[in-house]
């Protein structure tokens, strides 16, 4: 038989002691609580990484939409996921944007102004001040219409340096040109005013080919603050140009001495004046001009002999043929006659002439006048003079 278990008794104290509060409710809620909160926090760690890139994205995109349009990048709520993210990547996107246009209008901004540049320089090669003008008026335009000012001054600075370096260029060809066409024109002018002093001393007129002599020496002056080149010779060639003066006085003499005292006499003149050095020679510079004023009096000679020789030929065809033309009873005019007459004068063709010109006299008489003539000959005691007129 199961013993009945052994009561026990229930011990209390004197005083009231109240029942706790049941707890189990708030407990349980409490526990509900914190798993929302957990699962919040879970939540929210899976979710905001996802929802901060998708919103960076955005950024993103929104700021290549705005800046391609034009305006500003659209705002979104502070209080969104991502909405940091999304102003950061907007900002980030927005200044590579700018950063890449600047870049582009920088490099289109150079490539354009080299063109510009390089057309104003051909276009006014000659004239600096008028490409200082243009590229001028070029760069305002350009600069003016930049609304960045840094960006504007940056562009302005290195347009300003292009230009520079442009009119510099200019500017120098300019000045090298003016100076080689002032050396040209004044080099022009010595040898105009040298080749007409060299004529007039050619001529015998000393004066008048010093005093051009003067102005050579003024242009020489100029042309040597034109020409470093000139200038370092600047002594030598006003030497030069007085020689060339006296050499032409020279030459101009022994010509007319040639035509009123031969060419000997010129030769024997040229031998005296050899063998004195002039003060403004050299040894060599003398003896090349003795040598090449014989040439030319050689060839004075030898072109006088020629025309003396073909003007002999010419009197004896003339002779030849007026001797013909009177022994075959032609009438010669006497404006004919008196020229052969006149060319044969001293020649070994006058007595021919002159017979043949007796015989021309003789043709034209009557038979009278012939038969007296005869006989006042035959009494003279003349011989000959049937032969002559036997063609009677």
């Amino acid at each position: 038989m199961a013993q009945r278990p052994r009561q026990t008794r229930i011990q209390f104290q004197s005083q009231f002691r109240p029942t706790s509060v049941d707890t189990m409710a708030a407990d349980a809620m409490r526990q509900l609580a914190g798993l929302g909160r957990t699962m919040g926090q879970v939540t929210e760690q899976i979710g905001r990484p996802i929802a901060e890139e998708k919103m960076a994205e955005r950024g993103r995109e929104e700021a290549e939409k705005a800046f391609e349009e034009g305006r500003e990048v659209k705002k979104v709520s502070p209080i969104a996921w991502g909405s940091k993210q999304y102003q950061a990547a907007s900002e980030q996107r927005t200044a590579e944007l700018e950063r890449d246009a600047e870049k582009i209008y920088r490099s289109d901004t150079a490539a354009q102004s080299a063109v510009i540049l390089s057309t104003f320089a051909d276009e006014y090669k000659d004239d600096p001040e008028g490409f200082q003008q243009a590229a001028n008026d070029y760069i305002q335009g350009t600069v003016s219409a930049i609304k960045d000012p840094v960006l504007a001054a940056d562009v302005n600075s290195k347009l300003f340096t292009s230009a520079l370096t442009y009119q510099q260029n200019i500017q120098s060809n300019y000045e090298k040109k003016q100076t080689s066409e002032g050396i040209i024109k004044v080099g022009n002018n010595i040898k105009d005013l040298a080749r007409e002093a060299n004529r007039l001393a050619r001529e015998g007129n000393v004066d008048a080919a010093n005093s051009i002599l003067e102005q050579i020496d003024e242009a020489q002056d100029t042309l040597a603050g034109l020409s470093p080149e000139y200038k370092a010779n600047l002594a030598d060639n006003k030497r030069k140009a007085r020689n060339r003066i006296n050499e032409n006085q020279i030459v101009g003499s022994l010509t007319r001495m040639i035509e009123s005292d031969g060419v000997s006499a010129a030769f024997n003149k040229l031998d005296e004046l050899s063998k004195k050095v002039p003060k403004d020679y050299s040894p060599e510079e003398w003896d090349a001009f003795v040598r090449s004023t014989q040439q030319d009096l050689r060839t004075i000679k030898s072109r006088n002999d020629s025309a003396t020789a073909a003007a002999a030929k010419e009197v004896e065809k003339e002779a030849k043929n007026y001797i013909t033309s009177v022994g075959l009873g032609y009438v010669v005019s006497e404006e004919e006659t008196a020229a052969v007459l006149e060319s044969v004068a001293g020649t070994p063709l006058e007595d021919s002439v002159n017979q043949a010109y007796e015989l021309a006299q003789y043709s034209i008489l009557s038979a009278d006048e012939r038969a007296k003539l005869r006989a006042d000959a035959a009494a003279l005691g003349l011989e000959g003079i049937e032969a002559r007129t036997g063609r009677e």
